[in-house]
């Protein structure tokens, strides 16, 4: 009568166990996958800061080497128009031509950085969304599974020990 018992419990033990098991294997299988998925989340965080960087000292370099254009142009212009003995206002109207069109080259680089930045930060956006998603659809197991586990091995267990008592 003892051995039945025994049998019984032992099995039921066995099947606790092993959902238990279970249970702590995929609580830490979801846990990494959330890890993995924050990690990724801010290599690809660091990745985007260092292009708005890099835009923006491109942009920096494109409209300091433009004002450096302009000015050489502007006083080769002037330089030129006081060799020819030419004056007034031509002269100012040329002058004045170049700082346009220098000013519409920067103005049209200034547009094209603010595209880029609008596109990097609907790309952090984007990086953001799928970390969420990554980590929303890891799957993770419920404490109710568990408890409804170790309910099923012990009646297991009683049912294996009242099948044994009945042989």
């Amino acid at each position: 009568m003892c051995a039945p018992l025994a049998l019984a419990g032992l099995q039921g033990l066995i099947g606790a166990a092993s959902t238990i098991a279970t249970f702590v294997g995929q609580s830490q299988q979801a846990k990494a996958t959330e890890e993995n998925a924050k990690q990724a989340w801010r290599i690809d965080q660091n990745l985007i800061t260092t292009r708005q960087v890099q835009e923006e000292q491109a942009l920096r370099q494109k409209q300091e080497a433009q004002n450096i254009e302009e000015a050489q142009v502007k006083a080769s212009a002037t330089v030129g128009a006081i060799e020819g003995g030419i004056s007034g206002i031509s002269v100012d109207n040329i002058l004045a031509d170049v700082g346009r069109q220098a000013s519409r080259t920067r103005e049209t680089e200034a547009t094209n950085y603010r595209n880029v930045a609008q596109q990097l930060q609907t790309q952090r956006q984007k990086v953001t969304a799928d970390a969420q998603s990554r980590i929303n659809s890891a799957p993770r197991p419920s404490p109710l599974s568990l408890v409804a586990g170790i309910a099923g091995n012990v009646m297991e267990g009683f049912n294996s020990y009242n099948k044994y008592r009945m042989a």
